[in-house]
């Protein structure tokens, strides 16, 4: 009779799946989508200061820097290509391709496949193991608390609502844990 350890925790999953989905928003997003990222208004400034090079808001260097931020954001301009690859040097740097990568799953939600070993306790009663397989979608608020928590890096937290979400969804409301999570795929 052969044992298998299930060590690979639900946690472990989801932040490896997201991991996945930021590589997928740096690949995929434009300069504008980095240049929104920084969120407006002092996002702008933080932006113009990284791309200017100084903290001096009466510098020319500044001063043209957030002109141009605010042309890109308000979209009657587009940046270079150079300029283009500075601002997404920037955003990676300072984090903002996860700012970009939850926008996307709130607006949009996300479809999760999952496979793996889930302890259940129906109606309360004793708890037992069982293999799981699922496929469900999920909306942007019903994502949204898991998010929340992987942005503070309270990744106990995101697994515990992630958990909730997928299974109360899938119509199995009574999951006490993940045991293990052999497969977990976000799809956009």
């Amino acid at each position: 009779m052969a044992t298998t350890t299930r060590t690979r925790s639900m946690g472990a999953a989801l932040i490896g799946a997201m991991a996945q989905l930021d590589a997928e928003t740096a690949a995929t997003a434009s300069p504008i989508d980095y240049v929104h990222a920084f969120g407006g208004g002092k996002g702008n400034a933080e932006l113009a200061r990284a791309l200017s090079g100084t903290n001096d808001t009466k510098s020319l260097a500044y001063k043209a820097a957030i002109r141009n931020v605010q042309r890109w954001a308000n979209g009657t301009r587009t940046p270079s290509p150079e300029m283009a690859e500075r601002i997404k040097q920037i955003a990676q740097a300072t984090g903002k391709t996860d700012a970009l990568t939850r926008d996307r799953l709130r607006q949009n939600g996300a479809r999760v496949a999952f496979d793996g070993w889930i302890i259940v306790s129906p109606g309360g009663r004793h708890e037992k193991t069982s293999a799981v397989t699922l496929d469900v979608t999920l909306t942007g608020d019903a994502l949204a608390s898991t998010l929340d928590a992987l942005a503070q890096g309270d990744t106990e937290t995101a697994e515990a609502e992630f958990t909730a979400a997928v299974f109360a969804e899938y119509g199995i409301p009574q999951v006490v844990a993940v045991e293990d999570a052999e497969r977990l795929d976000v799809f956009w």
